[in-house]
């Protein structure tokens, strides 16, 4: 398995594998500030962060990074203000493929609740599915 160009643990790294993943972990670290921003956001500017949201699911040029936004920061904004957005989350997710397959990614804790069962309905996981 390769991931992002890197040998697995199991095997040798060649030297530029190495060298790309040095650079990639600088470039993370460099950035973190955005991860704790984002978060930041979500908790205190929710309007703000759906904006960003919507930017971060119209860049992203791989199914892996939808799929990290829907499990991280969408998963945030769907767990703490689903009800604010419901409309706007069904509204992109019918309209907008990449919104759709991140929000496949988002896990909600199944119950009775009908905003829950609507995010469901839109293909939100249930946590403890059976694979």
């Amino acid at each position: 398995m390769v991931l992002l160009g890197v040998s697995t643990l199991f095997e040798a790294m060649t030297n530029e594998e190495r060298e790309h993943l040095a650079d990639c972990w600088l470039i993370m670290q460099r950035h973190w500030w955005a991860y704790l921003q984002l978060a930041r956001t979500l908790d205190e500017q929710p309007e703000e962060a759906w904006k960003v949201l919507l930017l971060l699911i119209a860049r992203a040029e791989s199914v892996d990074l939808l799929e990290t936004i829907g499990a991280g920061p969408l998963e945030d904004l769907v767990r703490n203000h689903a009800e604010s957005f419901i409309s706007r989350i069904e509204s992109e997710a019918n309209s907008n493929a990449k919104f759709a397959t991140a929000l496949g990614h988002v896990w909600l804790a199944p119950t009775s609740d009908p905003t829950v069962q609507r995010l469901l309905a839109l293909g939100c996981q249930p946590v403890g599915k059976k694979s």
